[in-house]
């Protein structure tokens, strides 16, 4: 199959599993998707089911197998797909996956994006999403992609609130600066929807804005489009707020810290 085909199975396949996978592993999982690491993707998807032995379906475990047959080998570095008929046959089949809560799921998920915050959208609203895609450096992407990206990621970020700067599998402000790269495609994209979808769309995409905006307060020094190298300050919303708490926080308390520690020296320095 070709790299776009390949693309939109592993997606499908991603919010099947949704339900089952951490938040952190399903940001990092569609950050992998939407920048075209295919093959990494799927190694280290492997990888996460078969080490912490989460269940997977028998139409499930069919997808896994067509995806990694889809790669030639040996590759370097990528073990699971080198050695595909071993991971594969760890993997454990189930006829009903179990959750991260611990609730049984009937069979394979319906093909459209898992609920991951679209669920409140109407079933021809999901369905019209996952035909909707828009172009991102040299390939299309599918708007409920992008969407369940911003939706992951914006609670992950609600979850590294109670953690520390250095703790495990939390997010910096480069991973941050990523998510906000996917909000600015996801404003240029429902610019171009039409009504009555837009407005599904639009509330769907306000709950979670909403949450952003209630767990990070607002930087007016431009800080976080500094890091993402632009020029200037953007004007968009969420490139002026910050995270209240938190490992990101923290490193944006730093930053300031040694900001103004550079300004005293200039300033001294002057006199």
């Amino acid at each position: 199959m070709d790299s776009t085909e390949l693309c939109s199975r592993s997606e499908r396949l991603l919010d099947q599993l949704a339900d089952r996978l951490p938040v952190d592993w399903l940001v990092e999982f569609r950050a992998l998707l939407f920048a075209g690491e295919l093959r990494l993707f799927a190694n280290e998807l492997m990888a996460g089911l078969v080490e912490h032995g989460i269940p997977v379906t028998a139409a499930e475990r069919a997808s896994l197998r067509e995806i990694l047959y889809s790669f030639s080998i040996p590759r370097q570095s990528y073990k699971l797909i080198n050695n595909r008929d071993e991971a594969i046959a760890s993997l454990v089949v189930r006829e009903t996956a179990v959750d991260s809560s611990g609730e049984e799921r009937a069979g394979q998920a319906s093909g459209s994006s898992n609920d991951g915050g679209l669920g409140m959208l109407s079933p021809e609203a999901r369905d019209r999403l996952a035909t909707v895609t828009y172009r991102v450096d040299d390939r299309q992407v599918p708007l409920d992609s992008l969407m369940s990206t911003w939706v992951e990621g914006v609670k992950k970020i609600n979850h590294d609130r109670l953690s520390s700067r250095g703790d495990a599998n939390t997010w910096d402000a480069s991973e941050l600066v990523a998510l906000l790269r996917v909000r600015d495609h996801i404003g240029d994209a429902v610019s171009e929807l039409v009504e009555p979808f837009w407005e599904s769309v639009r509330i769907c995409i306000a709950r979670y804005d909403d949450l952003y905006k209630s767990i990070t307060i607002e930087d007016r020094s431009g800080w976080l489009a500094f890091k993402a190298g632009f020029d200037r300050p953007r004007q968009d919303w969420w490139w002026r707020r910050t995270p209240s708490r938190g490992p990101i926080a923290e490193e944006f308390d730093k930053f300031i810290e040694e900001y103004e520690q550079w300004k005293n020296d200039r300033d001294s320095r002057m006199q």
